[in-house]
């Protein structure tokens, strides 16, 4: 078995945050590229948002990337899933990266 791991960067033009469903409210989902993995059959991903907390005095606000589920089963890439309503601008704002470890097979 082969790890592979990577960072899907928030503002990547080919892999935006999005929402789900029609409307411009609810969760949002991106599509991370592990084609560069070269797995052969699907591989185990496990996935997370930084963590990101700041207050800023003057407006006491205190906000973090959100936590996301994983949709597995491809060779080439996988998506994420937003667990909290946000939107797709507030996940490139706050620079909402998807860091990823990919365990599978390669031959």
């Amino acid at each position: 078995a082969l790890g592979c791991s990577g960072v899907s960067r928030a503002d990547d033009p080919n892999n935006k945050w999005m929402y789900i469903g029609p409307g411009n409210t609810g969760p949002v989902w991106k599509r991370v590229d592990m084609s560069g993995c070269h797995f052969v059959s699907p591989p185990i991903v496990t996935a997370t948002t930084r963590d990101v907390f700041e207050t800023y005095s003057d407006i006491n606000e205190i906000y973090a990337c959100p936590s996301i589920i994983t949709q597995n089963g491809y060779l080439d890439n996988f998506y994420v899933i937003s667990k909290q309503n946000i939107s797709p601008e507030y996940a490139r704002e706050k620079q909402c990266n998807v860091h990823w470890v990919a365990i599978g097979y390669t031959c």
